[in-house]
């Protein structure tokens, strides 16, 4: 009777409080992002505005097949939230990416964190891109240490680079 007692306790918390979850559980976050070592967790840096483009992964991020091709994808990383963008015109120059909205994103979207220059992807399905990254060009290029790929910041002057 006591173990059932004390197992019942637990369940729902001390008398007259709410149940209570395992440490690092968060449920009903619509903001949720994969932590490294809990799952997923609704905590967003309050420093994020503080931040320089040389050491966050927030912003607009264009990708290439190759070097001297145009980018025809761009990441867009905003509070947790990885948005996919494509182009399918022969002109994709920074005006164009400037352009853009969220709405005009494809459907469905990935969350993401960054700790500790770890960037981790939710790619749905159990599927996540884990990733060591550095940041060269003052934070206008980031390198994707595995699978082993960089991405340009939109508007971003490489010459000097």
């Amino acid at each position: 009777m006591f173990l059932l007692f004390n197992a019942f306790l637990f369940a729902c918390g001390e008398e007259g409080t709410e149940p209570t979850e395992p440490p690092g559980t968060q449920i009903g976050t619509e903001d949720a992002v994969p932590t490294e070592d809990t799952g997923f967790d609704s905590t967003v840096d309050s420093d994020m505005d503080a931040q320089t483009p040389n050491d966050t992964i927030e912003g607009r991020w264009l990708w290439s097949s190759g070097t001297g091709q145009p980018a025809n994808t761009m990441y867009e990383y905003i509070n947790g939230t990885r948005h996919t963008y494509y182009c399918d015109d022969i002109e994709c120059d920074d005006a164009y990416w400037i352009s853009l909205t969220t709405e005009d994103s494809i459907p469905g979207t990935n969350d993401y964190t960054l700790i500790d220059e770890v960037l981790t992807v939710d790619l749905h399905f159990g599927n996540y891109l884990v990733s060591h990254i550095t940041f060269d060009c003052d934070g206008d290029r980031v390198n994707i240490e595995d699978p082993g790929y960089f991405l340009v910041r939109v508007n971003a002057d490489l010459e000097d680079c």
